[in-house]
């Protein structure tokens, strides 16, 4: 009986020992899994943070690569703009290059025209120059003609002048005498210019001018005084004759120097010379050049100092 208490304890011991011990391995197998719970719980947490970074990191990643895709965009954008640009620019530095090599030919060309009408201009000035020389030379020669013809004038002042013998003085004065007396003086004129003088005026141009027509420079002066006239015309012979004419009141202009001191003291007191023969172009030089030779605007009966040409 005892043994089998005893026994009975020992098994109960060895029961409550495996009951304490069961017991203590449930609490430790609970307090195992609260850790692992603890533990999956933050690994929870941690997994949840590592895909929230993931996520972030995923987002930051596509946002970056938009960001490299516009820069991508931007970059071969901006190579295509500076391909085009490269194009363009040697395009037009071929245009322009084309366009200067025109310009340079045209320029040669230009020149060489140029040149041409240069010489040309050269040429024709020089020509110019040198008919103004042989112009100038003529000039000088008829104008020292000239001063050696005036001491023969002088001396052969009647074969420069009108023949006016004594008688036909006489009866020319005492026509004019009566000329105050007329109403219209010009008929009486007109008889002493057809009967005293147009005779003797065709004998003094065909001594002095020849038969032949004249185109030139001509000097009227006053036997007296030795004042003159330089005048100008394409038939000297006509000139002569109405210059005459004027002279004896016939048509004559007003304040005139030279047809005043004519009627005064006499047609046949005045020489009558042909100083150059010229061509009509050169008529107004050459007779402003004689009025300056003379100073026969300051001293004598020119109006004016004559017509330069430009």
């Amino acid at each position: 009986m005892l043994v089998l208490i005893f026994i009975l304890l020992i098994v109960s011991c060895v029961l409550f020992y495996l009951y304490y011990k069961e017991k203590n391995k449930h609490i430790e197998i609970e307090i195992i899994n609260e850790k692992i719970k603890r533990e999956n719980e933050k690994i929870y947490k941690e997994n949840e943070n590592l895909l929230e970074k993931q996520r972030l990191i995923n987002s930051f990643y596509e946002q970056k690569q938009k960001e490299l895709d516009i820069i991508q965009k931007s970059i071969e954008e901006s190579e295509q703009v500076s391909r085009n640009a490269f194009e363009n620019y040697m395009d037009t530095l071929d245009k322009e290059y084309e366009l200067k090599e025109k310009e340079y030919y045209a320029a040669i060309d230009l020149l060489n025209k140029s040149y041409g009408d240069i010489q040309n201009k050269v040429n024709a000035e020089i020509d110019q120059i040198r008919i103004d020389l042989d112009k100038i030379s003529a000039t000088r020669a008829a104008a020292i003609q000239a001063q050696l013809e005036e001491e023969k004038i002088q001396q052969q002042a009647e074969y420069y002048s009108l023949s006016i013998d004594d008688v036909d003085k006489r009866e020319t004065k005492i026509l004019q005498s009566i000329e105050n007396e007329l109403r219209d003086p010009r008929p009486i004129r007109m008889i002493i210019w057809q009967t005293y003088y147009s005779k003797k005026a065709n004998e003094l141009a065909a001594r002095v001018l020849g038969t032949e027509e004249k185109c030139g420079i001509y000097k009227i002066t006053n036997k007296t005084n030795k004042l003159c006239y330089i005048g100008q015309a394409k038939k000297i012979r006509e000139r002569w004759r109405e210059h005459m004419k004027c002279g004896l009141g016939i048509d004559t202009p007003a304040n005139n120097k030279l047809y005043q001191a004519m009627y005064k003291e006499g047609i046949d007191n005045f020489t009558f010379e042909m100083l150059e023969e010229c061509a009509a172009a050169d008529l107004n030089e050459k007779e402003a050049f004689y009025i300056n030779l003379y100073n026969s605007y300051d001293y004598g009966y020119n109006s004016n100092k004559g017509i330069r040409n430009s």
